[in-house]
């Protein structure tokens, strides 16, 4: 038996453990989105057996390890056990997780045991868990709570949320898209808004197409010319608080100016900007000149979609 009294010690004696040939499994609570740096390079015949809880496991580390040929990746839920196991040879039991935290230099206090004990029954303990291997919609899962958890830290904190960060939760529901509208005739708009409150106050309005716009949620504006293309890079947010009947067409008002209690889904930053203007110039266009993106219905899926790839070929991703 022997003691290992930190991350470098579990980590070492880690990678003897797992250098060599033969079946090795590894069932730990967490996995770090580095996992495969504290393996060994030619890892091969590895089962690794984790828990799927956002903001401990992180799906990058999953994909990691399922890109690795000979390595499978299994989920269950409530899992905290860390052992690491190599057939005919022993086992690390202890307290370090698959991750940065535990074997590198996370900067906590890990401790664990090596046991030369070749006849240990890893199968016993295998056969006591829930586990599941990983499937594409449970690794989706992963990755949208990853990101919604991200996106609520930051809120909580007053940090800034950018697109990328909304991305990955996978939400495209939170908000409508519109193109803005020309001005409306201010005496008609106060006139609908008055019968519908029973005062003027409103400080944005903008037509919309159907009965599909809802009200308490977030709108994103977009200035297009009249062939539904975007001349100079824009986006703004407004607020759907109403929906009233200007002149015999729908309107969604924003009554207030926007404050802390009513933050948008993100912030809109220049890349977004420019990347909803080459969004929208590079849509299919309609026989009927209607641009793709411009959904009657003010659904935003379209262009998220077109986003997600405009912002992956940025990044290589």
């Amino acid at each position: 038996m022997e003691y290992l009294r930190n991350s470098k010690e579990i980590g070492a004696r880690l990678q003897k453990l797992f250098g060599g040939q033969g079946r090795k499994v590894a069932i730990v609570g967490f996995v770090g989105s580095n996992a495969l740096k504290h393996l060994p390079e030619d890892i091969s015949g590895l089962e690794v057996v984790c828990w799927p809880k956002a903001g401990a496991t992180h799906p990058d580390g999953i994909r990691q390890l399922l890109g690795i040929e000979g390595v499978s990746v299994s989920f269950c839920d409530n899992l905290h056990q860390k052992i690491y196991w190599r057939e005919g040879t022993g086992l690390i039991v202890g307290s370090a997780n698959l991750s940065e935290n535990g074997l590198g230099d996370g900067g906590l206090h890990e401790f664990a045991v090596y046991c030369a004990d070749r006849s240990f029954d890893i199968d016993r303990v295998l056969n006591e868990l829930s586990r599941k291997p990983v499937s594409e919609s449970e690794l989706s899962k992963l990755t949208c709570d990853h990101w919604k958890l991200i996106c609520r830290t930051k809120r909580q904190s007053g940090e800034e949320i950018y697109f990328t960060d909304y991305l990955g939760t996978g939400d495209t529901n939170a908000w409508k898209i519109v193109t803005a509208s020309e001005e409306l005739p201010k005496a008609k708009v106060n006139a609908a808004v008055k019968a519908a409150t029973g005062t003027v106050d409103w400080n944005t309005v903008n037509e919309v197409y159907s009965d599909k716009f809802e009200t308490q949620k977030f709108v994103l504006q977009v200035e297009t010319d009249g062939k539904g293309r975007v001349k100079k890079a824009n986006a703004n947010w407004m607020y759907a608080e109403l929906i009233v009947d200007v002149d015999g067409t729908p309107c969604i008002v924003q009554r207030n100016k926007l404050n802390r209690n009513k933050k948008p889904p993100f912030k809109l930053d220049n890349d977004f900007k420019k990347y909803v203007m080459t969004a929208f110039n590079t849509a299919r266009i309609s026989k009927s000149g209607e641009n793709q993106l411009d959904k009657k219905n003010g659904d935003a899926t379209p262009l998220i979609h077109a986003l997600r790839l405009l912002y992956g070929n940025a990044t290589g991703q």
